[in-house]
């Protein structure tokens, strides 16, 4: 019981973290952010059993590591590269699709991550609380079910800081200016 309510108190302050790196427009800050509250994360779920969970956790640790030393995207390799990790080490803790959770949860937001643009990182960040809503509830994370709800609010209320990104036209060609006629 009583690492249950440590489990709870951990998360609770994890929350901290994940609000300032949600709301920050800053990549880079994000990343940092992120990075505190995946550490402090997976701790929470090594406590609570869920091994999936605390792996991926530790694994997206790394990757803000990596990611933080790009000024702008880190290449295609080195997130291929960390899929295959992510995959392959946590392949020995799934034992039921629930387990897979945590596997999406990385690969989409590392995949926003990768695309490096604000907007779509923050619609990863609501596609995966809504995964770690229910993630949490089946592994007792109780109050990371709370965290994510409060997550989703505060970074859809962030929305309207930013613009959304910018729509190429390929249906119609771009014209050319008219020479103006002298005379």
């Amino acid at each position: 019981m009583l690492t249950l309510i440590i489990a709870q108190v951990v998360r609770a302050i994890s929350a901290i973290f994940l609000i300032i790196a949600d709301r920050s427009s800053n990549r880079k800050t994000m990343l940092v952010f992120n990075a505190i509250y995946n550490l402090l994360n997976g701790v929470q779920y090594l406590l609570l059993g869920a091994i999936s969970g605390a792996i991926s956790s530790f694994i997206t640790v790394l990757r803000n590591v990596i990611f933080y030393r790009y000024k702008k995207r880190a290449p295609l390799a080195v997130l291929l590269a960390f899929f295959i990790i992510v995959i392959a080490i946590n392949l020995g803790s799934v034992d039921s699709w629930i387990a897979m959770l945590p596997i999406l949860f990385v690969v989409f937001y590392s995949t926003a991550l990768y695309i490096g643009n604000i907007f779509w990182i923050k619609i990863a960040v609501i596609v995966v609380c809504v995964l770690e809503i229910i993630y949490d509830y089946v592994v007792g994370a109780y109050v990371g079910m709370a965290v994510c709800a409060l997550d989703i609010v505060f970074v859809s209320i962030s929305f309207k800081n930013l613009k959304k990104p910018a729509r190429k036209s390929i249906s119609k060609p771009a014209s050319k200016p008219r020479p103006r006629r002298r005379g």
